[in-house]
């Protein structure tokens, strides 16, 4: 089993693909060719891969909610501890561990019967590269409003410092779940399909 940006197709090679609709795995096996139209519009079709559009919305949403939230209230804020953002980066450290695992079965080809898991790699993939990229537009946000303040204000100082750890961890979560949505991808058709 294994993530693709497009349909299933009949000539598809062994290894199980799957059809994910939403967040849920709908898996469907090459076997059985492409899903019946009434099976498609039930389950809401293909989940596609993520586009660089949907990062930027995402962290120019987090910009402007974190922007808006430091001009109304960032006297009353607590102090941002430094090593509030290294949790993304501890998390972007478990999913390329994950995205190692996966392309080294799917290149082996011992894929077979854990298509809901793969499915579900997908799912945390994009949910890690759209969430990394709202808390890094919101770590750049909180960077934006407290450096140049640094001179007038004591706290602006080491949040600059968090921001910036903030900022860093998240870009490495975004890369780590755009890698792992890549390691779930059917390998190219030709290294997998045998003739004769």
């Amino acid at each position: 089993m294994v993530f693709t940006g497009s349909p299933v197709r009949r000539e598809s090679s062994p290894i199980v693909k799957t059809v994910v609709a939403g967040m849920s795995g709908i898996v469907e096996s090459p076997v059985a060719g492409e899903s019946s139209l009434p099976e498609r519009a039930r389950y809401g079709g293909v989940m596609h891969f993520t586009r660089s559009r949907d990062l930027v919305v995402a962290a120019v949403l987090g910009l402007a909610v974190v922007y808006v939230l430091f001009e109304a209230a960032y006297g009353d804020l607590p102090q941002l501890p430094l090593l509030a953002g290294v949790t993304f980066a501890v998390l972007a450290i478990a999913e390329a561990g994950l995205a190692l695992s996966i392309r080294s079965r799917i290149k082996s080809g011992r894929v077979h019967g854990d298509a809901v898991g793969i499915a579900r790699a997908v799912a945390l993939a994009k949910a890690s590269s759209l969430a990394g990229a709202f808390l890094g537009g919101g770590w750049i946000a909180a960077f934006l409003y407290v450096f140049p303040r640094r001179d007038e204000l004591v706290a602006a100082v080491s949040d600059s410092k968090s921001a910036v750890v903030g900022a860093v961890s998240s870009a490495l979560l975004v890369a780590a779940g755009l890698w792992l949505e890549h390691c779930c991808r059917t390998p190219p058709e030709d290294r997998r399909t045998t003739t004769g």
